[in-house]
């Protein structure tokens, strides 16, 4: 499924990417989605939670990035720091539930 939807994402994003921003730019951006992507992979497949907690925050993290990749739009930067909250307070739900497991 996250397959599924990723590839036509970044058929689509090449197009728009071309249009908005400079190739290095570009470049950063294919390199954040290529991450996140395999991120979200990773989140699936690992066996134990702490894995699943390291590569859950790689995903955040990047998926932050990728969130603010418009420097330049100040609603960019807010949309951003709310994510990074709000991913950081779902972590720690996360880590509250694999605790509770134990």
């Amino acid at each position: 499924m996250i397959l599924i939807v990723s590839v036509p994402s970044a058929i689509y994003s090449t197009g728009y990417l071309k249009g908005e921003y400079e190739k290095g730019k570009i470049a950063i951006a294919w390199g954040l989605m290529i991450l996140f992507v395999l991120s979200m992979l990773l989140v699936v497949t690992v066996r134990n939670a702490f894995h699943f907690l390291i590569v859950w925050e790689v995903m955040s993290l990047v998926s932050f990035f990728l969130v603010v990749f418009d420097t330049e739009q100040r609603r960019s930067v807010k949309a951003g720091n709310i994510y990074i909250i709000m991913t950081h307070i779902g972590t720690a739900f996360i880590t509250a539930g694999f605790i509770l497991l134990l």
